[in-house]
């Protein structure tokens, strides 16, 4: 009756569905497909979401999406949504972990800055990983999170090994004072073995909070041995 067409809906005319009622339903289902591990499905779906949408997805749905690009290796991508989240300019529990996305993948590309050569470039990926892990701005919900973005910290730090010390010249990663050893250094090197020195820093504090949890996580000796290992090396 005319009473009740309100509640149905005319299979032939979709264009009645709410936009972001669709968008949201493409998100889940994506969503179901990145649990399953079906990422070729789950891109599909999350561009489906973002047409329905107009791609105004939620930051969540972003964020999962940036997730199944940085797994597939589509580092340029996640790091490019991840971007937008973090500059819409409001905040929410989520962009922690936009942020701790964007710094993977940005270490990823760094990576293979240094395989082209781009050095230059590499260390910018590196230094935009490290402020966007130092500017956030949530609490942490739980030591092991805070491991988690401190290990990822002393990476982005430890990897500048990988570079050529002539990019430091332009940088001021060195302290005011230097003993009678690093006298000896030029300017780029004593900024460079600054920069990879707090990566050390950041090892040192995720060792920390991995024995502050104790036996309150069966993990704990992995967490442990893992900081260590990451310490040693740098």
């Amino acid at each position: 009756s005319d009473s009740h067409e309100m509640f149905y809906l005319d299979p032939k005319n979709t264009s009645i569905v709410p936009v972001r009622e669709s968008g949201e339903t493409w998100g889940e289902l994506a969503n179901c497909y990145r649990r399953l591990g079906k990422y070729s499905a789950a891109t599909r779906a999350y561009e489906e979401a973002s047409i329905a949408s107009d791609g105004c997805l939620s930051p969540s749905t972003c964020c999962a999406w940036a997730q199944v690009q940085l797994d597939l290796g589509l580092y340029d991508e996640a790091a490019e949504k991840c971007d937008v989240i973090l500059s819409s300019g409001t905040t929410s529990p989520i962009h922690q972990m936009v942020a701790y996305i964007e710094s993977e993948a940005l270490l990823a590309m760094a990576k293979q800055d240094v395989q082209e050569g781009k050095f230059g470039l590499c260390l910018s990926h590196l230094q935009k990983g490290i402020d966007r892990l130092n500017s956030l701005s949530v609490q942490f919900s739980s030591s092991e999170n805070f491991y988690c973005v401190t290990k990822l910290l002393g990476d982005l730090y430890t990897f500048a090994e990988s570079l050529p010390s002539y990019v430091f010249i332009l940088s001021s990663f060195s302290e005011e004072t230097h003993d009678d050893e690093s006298t000896f250094l030029s300017h780029e090197v004593q900024n460079q073995m600054s920069f990879i020195a707090k990566g050390e820093e950041a090892y040192m504090m995720a060792q920390k909070l991995a024995e502050i949890e104790g036996d309150s996580d069966e993990d704990y000796p992995y967490l442990v041995a893992s900081a260590s290992s990451d310490l040693g090396t740098n």
